[in-house]
């Protein structure tokens, strides 16, 4: 069942909207649509000599939600002002967060507010509010994917108890060394996802591999090396981002961010997580347990 909905505008200030109590906001939710998937564009090509279509693509359009919110009057706010604090929110033009909580937990989208209008003259007045969201995926807000596949796990929570004065019970962190691991993605939308490596000797030969579909990205040292001026060495950290719209190939080293996409090698796949498990690998010719390798995601849903 959903608790509430919230919105976080450009100051990073926050109004919820409870459900069941409107009355600390003074603003009563009357209705939300478009919190569903949204409709697919299939585009097809007729061929003369067959029946029906070849099909050739498909994405998803834009979302659109629309707010119907009804002002009530309290001891402590009127409705003059929960009607500007709606305009507060909801900025016309303006770019905000929407959040919907559906039993404890939160699923959050970005869009731009292109309608605030409010019915001030009606009998019963309400606001009426559309947001335009260009990336159509609701996001998990608390809890994303991150699968480390050599690197330390954090173990350390407070509070902690040893209950031992003679055996090392607590574990500050945990040492792992896997060249192969599966991802499970929890999420019902396809999405890219960042890989991040930090080096600590030299690597030669890094290719990192979808053990499903076969695809690689890898990085060419002889290249690197004309960028930078030498192939992975120690202390080396970089950041492959597979996220439509925003892939990139970036080096970190001694202070200085390098954008190193040119030493990819020819033909990469830019993976995307599936729902369920994926499995990746990756390889080098050298130096491989010199490697910190971890892979870090949203997690997509087509609708809450």
């Amino acid at each position: 069942m959903i608790e509430s909905i919230s919105v976080t505008n450009s100051n990073n200030e926050t109004l919820v909207l409870p459900l069941s109590n409107p009355y600390e906001s003074g603003l009563a939710v009357k209705s939300v649509t478009g919190l569903g998937g949204e409709k697919a564009d299939i585009n097809t090509t007729d061929i003369a000599t067959i029946d029906g279509s070849i099909y050739n693509s498909a994405r998803t359009t834009e979302r659109d939600i629309s707010i119907s919110l009804l002002p009530i009057y309290t001891d402590e706010i009127t409705i003059d002002e929960a009607r500007r604090r709606a305009y507060r929110y909801f900025p016309l033009k303006g770019k905000v967060r929407f959040t919907v909580t559906i039993d404890g937990i939160s699923y959050y989208t970005y869009g731009y507010v292109e309608k605030n209008s409010p019915s001030i003259f009606a009998k019963q007045e309400t606001i009426n509010i559309s947001l335009l969201c260009p990336d159509p995926n609701f996001y998990l807000a608390n809890g994303g994917v991150i699968s480390i596949f050599a690197g330390t796990y954090p173990k350390f929570e407070f509070p902690f108890d040893n209950n031992s004065v003679s055996e090392k019970l607590i574990e500050f962190g945990l040492t792992v060394f896997r060249q192969y691991n599966n991802v499970f993605y929890s999420g019902n939308v396809n999405i890219g996802f960042t890989i991040n490596i930090h080096a600590t000797g030299k690597v030669t030969g890094l290719s990192i591999y979808n053990l499903k579909t076969r695809g690689a990205i890898s990085i060419d040292d002889a290249i690197l090396t004309k960028l930078t001026g030498s192939g992975i060495v120690a202390g080396d950290t970089i950041t492959i981002s597979t996220i439509k719209g925003n892939k990139k190939v970036i080096l970190f080293r001694n202070g200085v961010e390098t954008n190193i996409i040119n030493a990819v090698g020819k033909n990469p796949t830019w993976f995307e997580l599936e729902p369920g498990d994926n499995e990746f690998g990756y390889t080098c010719t050298d130096g491989a347990s010199d490697l910190e390798f971890k892979i870090e995601s949203l997690t997509a849903y087509q609708g809450v």
